[in-house]
């Protein structure tokens, strides 16, 4: 979406260029994710129910959810390579109980956070919390490997477009991407609710 500004802030800003560049690469990153969990949805939901495990997390996120999760991608003779959830949702698996999930927030307390992970497997976490859900529920996703996944493509360079209208400085900017799942049993979605 176009975004405009007036000269005066503009002037105030130390580094302007740098200041729209961050702007639009943040604004980018959110469509280009928003589209790529959109995609993932319409995935699990177009190969059946059994690609979705529904867990009650009223009080905790249990060992026994995110197994069945893992089960899924195994069950299609796919190996599990990594999750992928808000930073939300990886706050409540540190507040699960130690016997139910992985020592996380001992480990974390021992040795300092290295590498997040989950059930051996590495943890990709998002601050974008509303990419995952509107409300205080929330889905946590599984992907198999890369390869037997499918693709991102970035086609070209990134684009941008500017203008001045008086004192107000207008501007855009867009990517063209290309996304495509090659095996959409590759893809295991636990959707969390509070009941």
């Amino acid at each position: 979406e176009p975004t405009k500004k007036p000269q005066m802030e503009l002037l105030v800003a130390n580094d302007i260029v740098k200041m729209l560049n961050k702007n639009n690469a943040e604004a980018i990153a959110r469509v280009q994710d928003t589209a790529f969990l959109k995609l993932c949805n319409a995935a699990v939901e177009a190969e059946t129910e059994a690609q979705v495990v529904h867990a009650d997390t009223t009080n905790a996120i249990t060992r026994l959810v995110l197994t069945k999760t893992m089960n899924i991608i195994t069950g299609a003779e796919l190996v599990p390579d990594k999750w992928l959830m808000s930073d939300r949702e990886w706050n409540k698996l540190l507040a699960s109980p130690l016997s139910e999930i992985d020592n996380l927030a001992g480990v974390i307390f021992k040795d300092g956070l290295q590498e997040k992970r989950l059930l051996g497997l590495p943890v990709e976490t998002s601050v974008k919390s509303t990419l995952f859900t509107a409300d205080e529920n929330g889905s946590i996703y599984l992907f198999a490997a890369p390869e037997f996944l499918g693709k991102i493509i970035k086609i070209g360079t990134d684009k941008m477009w500017s203008k001045w209208e008086r004192d107000i400085f207008h501007w855009t900017s867009w990517r063209y991407i290309g996304m495509g799942f090659g095996d959409t049993r590759g893809i295991a979605r636990l959707d969390l609710s509070t009941a």
